[in-house]
C-alpha cells in the first residue's frame, strides 16, 4: 500500500509540474512581442489541442525569441579626438 502512495504522489507532483509549464508557455505566447496576433492565436490552440506536443514546440521554435542586448561602449572604448 505504501508503494502506491508514493507513485500517486510522485503522479501529482508531475502533473502539477506540467501545469505550471504548460502555464508559463501560455503566458510567454500571449506577452511575446516577436509574433502576430494570428501566430499567438495558432500557438495557443495548439498547445490546447496538443498539450504535451505543443507546448514543448514552442519552447524549442519559438522560445528563443528574446531581444538581444546591444553592448554600450564605454568611455575607455570610445575615440578621442
Amino acid at each position: 500500500m505504501g508503494i502506491v502512495i508514493v507513485l500517486f504522489a510522485c503522479g501529482v507532483a508531475l502533473g502539477l509540474l506540467y501545469l505550471l509549464f504548460w502555464i508559463s508557455a501560455v503566458k510567454h505566447a500571449i506577452q511575446n512581442d516577436f509574433l502576430e496576433s494570428w501566430e499567438k492565436l495558432a500557438w495557443i490552440f495548439g498547445m490546447i489541442c496538443f498539450p504535451f506536443l505543443g507546448v514543448i514546440f514552442y519552447w524549442v521554435i519559438s522560445g528563443n525569441n528574446q531581444p538581444q542586448a546591444v553592448p554600450q561602449k564605454s568611455y575607455r572604448d570610445s575615440e578621442l579626438v
